[in-house]
């Protein structure tokens, strides 16, 4: 009787809620509220997008950290997974991830906060991994995410097959565009903290 009670009192001090971690089974993308489907929209195929759109989620993780540059750090778990193997997994994954172009203007900090998801599925194979991770704030949901979302599969024998993207954006990380600003000489530079022409 007192494991389970050492447990939540533990889930309750790092603020995470285990209900959340229940509630989102059986549910699709678009019902669990979590983010925005069109994150993904230019990361994955568009076949495979409206798959996501209906397919129900069987377990998710999300790791909150830093973004300086194109390097997160100070990766923690504020989503875990009932499996403990798949939030070591997020994490490893969250800590290679390199995420470019976090061009805002209303923010005179360098340094973002970036969320990393971990969405898993069951099918016919195994179970399906999809990665991905947006900016945390206002208008991180907006933006236009580009590259390639991580897909894995995990079979029951314990073998990883990885879901290769296409080859000119696969292992490249992901880029943000905020819409409005590209080719934007004057925005670039004021971004840039660069003096423009006078």
């Amino acid at each position: 009787m007192k494991a389970p009670l050492v447990i939540l009192a533990v889930l309750a001090f790092a603020g995470v809620s285990y209900a959340g971690v229940l509630e989102l089974t059986g549910k699709t993308l678009p019902e669990t509220k979590l983010i925005s489907p069109r994150v993904l929209q230019n990361t994955v195929s568009p076949k495979f997008y409206q798959t996501l759109l209906i397919s129900p989620i069987d377990d998710h993780v999300m790791i909150r950290a830093q973004l300086v540059g194109t390097k997160v750090f100070g990766e923690r778990v504020i989503h875990p997974s009932r499996d403990t193997a798949f939030v070591q997994r997020a994490l490893d994954g969250a800590r290679k991830l390199t995420l470019a172009g976090d061009y805002r203007m209303d923010s005179q900090s360098r340094v973002s906060t970036v969320v990393y998801h971990m969405l898993t599925y069951k099918i016919a194979d195994g179970t399906l991994m999809l990665s991905f991770a947006n900016l945390d704030g206002a208008g991180g949901d907006q933006a236009e995410y580009y590259g390639a979302a991580k897909l894995e599969v995990l079979h029951p024998d314990g073998r990883l097959t990885e879901i290769h993207g296409p080859k000119s954006l696969d292992g490249k990380g992901l880029a943000i565009r905020v819409p409005g600003i590209k080719n934007n000489l004057a925005v670039q530079l004021k971004m840039e903290r660069i003096p423009g022409p006078r």
